[in-house]
């Protein structure tokens, strides 16, 4: 399908007054910005048939809206005046809109967004034939023996011991020491109680998901990111009819990932995709991830890096994707303000320059929309600062044990 461009063209007046020794003038201007929207790609027309033969009826396609939003007139004034006699050489109100309105970029390339979405994808598509991990349970077995076999006595007993350790631990001792017990209490539970409760869950869950017969599903998963920049903060712009001014620009992207796949399997029956072993992570292709879980501080890595989930990715069977579409969707906003540079105004012992106004501005956007066909990949390799509290909290209640530890040896 051709490309095709929808326009729409906004005028804008700028209004200058100079006074001089030479009397008065009134000047005016206009300039014209131009916004296009375009389109290229179409629909599918067969859809419907496809969608119930369980086949991807999406097409490639790419759409920009570009907008004007607020806009807010800047009036700026110069003020000359010869200081040996007082006299007033020139005065300048220039009142309007900057004539070169920009528009933001297009953004066609989203990599944390999508790593994002591609880590919570191949997660699902797993859990489409991975319902239980058996292999990190039993790599856990025997740590949590006691717990595994008397789960409910268990857990009431360790919550009866963390209460009388917690009182015995909180009747002495400093401020500081008592914040480095709930870092300990809190890894205790953290990585010990709940997710014993979470396995023997997923155990239930797996077999009861494994009697399911389900022939095709879709799946959908979304990734998100966004930034700011500030470009051009304080940089002195051209004159705005005269005047000296400062531009200050701030950028805005957001973008969103989407992928959609579709899944063609079956669960049971005379022939099964999936069998029992893999349904409980008892493969061979699960050895990697599973190894990777086990190792010890693992997840501390995982939270500055997305090796976990390259990982995970590589290990999960696709076998059973029968198509995949990919859509990014990002609004590009940029606000522009104008204001007087009141920083030129001078006094040198014969002109005196006097720089003064009210700031102006205006927001544009520009949204994009790109949906592609392409061939399911993995996510790239990322290093990111951890962002959640939780992360943050287990980190410190590692760091508070380690200093525990490191004094007792000394």
């Amino acid at each position: 399908m051709p490309t095709t461009t929808r326009s729409q063209t906004i005028s804008f007046i700028n209004l200058v007054t100079t006074t001089n020794v030479n009397g008065s003038s009134v000047s005016m201007s206009s300039h014209k910005t131009t916004f296009e929207s375009t389109k290229s790609g179409g629909g599918q027309a067969r859809w419907r048939e496809l969608i119930q033969r369980g086949e991807n009826a999406t097409t490639a396609f790419t759409g920009t809206v570009s907008s004007l939003g607020e806009t807010k007139s800047g009036s700026f004034k110069l003020v000359e005046v010869w200081s040996a006699t007082g006299a007033l050489q020139q005065e300048i109100v220039a009142v309007g809109v900057p004539p070169n309105i920009e528009l933001g970029g297009t953004q066609s390339n989203a990599p944390t967004a999508d790593n994002l979405a591609l880590k919570y994808l191949y997660r699902a598509i797993g859990d489409q034939r991975t319902s239980f991990q058996g292999g990190v349970f039993l790599g856990e077995m025997r740590e949590s023996l006691r717990m595994i076999m008397s789960p409910a006595k268990a857990l009431r007993q360790g919550f009866n011991d963390y209460l009388s350790t917690a009182k015995k631990r909180g009747r002495t001792g400093s401020r500081k020491s008592k914040t480095k017990m709930l870092a300990e209490t809190w890894l205790e539970y953290s990585f010990g109680w709940v997710p014993l409760a979470s396995d023997i869950v997923g155990a239930a869950e797996a077999y009861v998901k494994h009697k399911e017969k389900i022939l095709t599903n879709r799946i959908t998963r979304l990734g998100n990111e966004e930034s700011t920049t500030f470009h051009q903060v304080n940089a002195p712009g051209s004159n705005f009819g005269g005047v000296p001014t400062v531009v200050d620009k701030v950028s805005t992207t957001k973008t969103s990932v989407m992928y959609r796949v579709g899944i063609r399997y079956a669960g049971s029956g005379a022939s099964p995709s999936i069998s029992t072993l893999e349904r409980f992570g008892l493969v061979t292709s699960q050895f990697v991830p599973t190894l990777w879980e086990l190792l010890p501080y693992s997840f501390l890595v995982d939270y500055f890096t997305n090796i976990g989930d390259i990982i995970a990715a590589g290990a999960t069977n696709t076998s059973d994707v029968i198509w995949v579409n990919k859509t990014i969707r990002s609004v590009n906003s940029l606000r522009q303000y104008i204001r007087p540079d009141v920083q030129a105004s001078f006094d040198n012992g014969v002109t005196r320059r006097t720089i003064s106004g009210t700031p102006g501005s205006y927001d544009t956007s520009k949204k994009t929309v790109i949906r592609s066909i392409p061939v399911l990949g993995f996510p790239s390799f990322s290093v990111s600062i951890p962002g959640r509290p939780t992360q943050w909290l287990n980190m410190a209640a590692l760091a508070a044990g380690a200093r525990n530890v490191s004094r007792s040896l000394l």
